[in-house]
């Protein structure tokens, strides 16, 4: 409870269990830990303070670098420690967001849409140009994931786009109520594109994580709006479960997303 008056920013460095147990048996300081279940030992810590982070209104990020899982070059963590110095911050970012939402809102309900697997039927980079990423393995979808993605997006050109790229979920479409907001971490310029198409206001870059996604319906509760979202995975997680109403897409063969494998899914409406 002090550290978390004092600090705004909390870092999670992750290892791998396997890592760190491996480097416990070599310990003759540490070999005492090896009695307890490292993974579930990290999964409460992890959970934890994002909790915390999450009541607090403080930015939380889990840096890893799968599939090593471990660092043998910090150089991504140094820069993305040098870029909060400077300013990234998906709490600030969702207050961003927020504010502009409030100035478009007309209603007293606001409807917030991920992008890919959720409005889109397909993830929009692979459909697009075919893009594959381990960023997200470790299924932590913090800033700093996305901040990772958004550097990897740099080295695919993206063709100049005439038509919709992706199939749309016309049940999600047609269910929308109140004004609706679409939040993505997916290709700014393909989303972009999309929103314009649908003329559904658009948020996404670099700092459009998990974290934003929650604040940002936290935040429009506080100023009186109702929240109703729509998500797939991890990303949108905190966010359905914030919202007065969420609904979790499921896949075309009726499943769910892996990244939500063991979460509590109480109070979500599968569509």
């Amino acid at each position: 409870e002090e550290d978390g008056e004092l600090y705004d920013i909390f870092l999670y460095l992750y290892l791998s269990p396997a890592v760190l147990r491996a480097r416990m048996e070599g310990s003759g300081k540490n070999r005492n830990y090896l009695q307890y279940d490292i993974g579930a030992w990290q999964d409460r810590e992890i959970a934890g303070l994002r909790q915390y982070c999450h009541e607090h209104d403080k930015d939380f990020y889990v840096l890893d670098n799968p599939p090593e899982d471990v660092f043998g070059d910090i150089s991504d963590v140094i820069g993305f420690i040098r870029e909060i110095g400077e300013g990234y911050s998906c709490v600030s970012f969702a207050a961003r967001c927020v504010e502009e939402i409030l100035g478009r809102s007309r209603t007293d309900t606001v409807t917030l849409l991920d992008g890919d697997r959720t409005l889109a039927v397909e993830d929009s980079s692979k459909a697009v140009f075919g893009y594959r990423t381990h960023v997200f393995d470790g299924e932590f979808y913090t800033g700093y994931q996305v901040w990772k993605q958004n550097r990897e997006f740099e080295g695919y050109p993206v063709p100049e786009l005439k038509e919709m790229p992706v199939r749309l979920n016309e049940r999600i479409l047609d269910g929308i109520a109140g004004d609706a907001f679409l939040l993505t971490s997916g290709h700014e310029r393909i989303w972009r594109f999309i929103a314009g198409e649908l003329q559904i206001p658009f948020y996404g870059g670099r700092e459009m994580a998990a974290e934003t996604k929650f604040f940002i319906a936290k935040m429009l509760q506080r100023a009186g709006k109702r929240v109703i979202a729509y998500g797939d995975s991890m990303n949108d997680y905190y966010m359905l479960r914030q919202a007065d109403c969420g609904y979790l897409v499921r896949r075309p063969d009726g499943s769910v997303s892996g990244s939500l494998r063991g979460k509590d899914m109480e109070g979500l409406i599968y569509v």
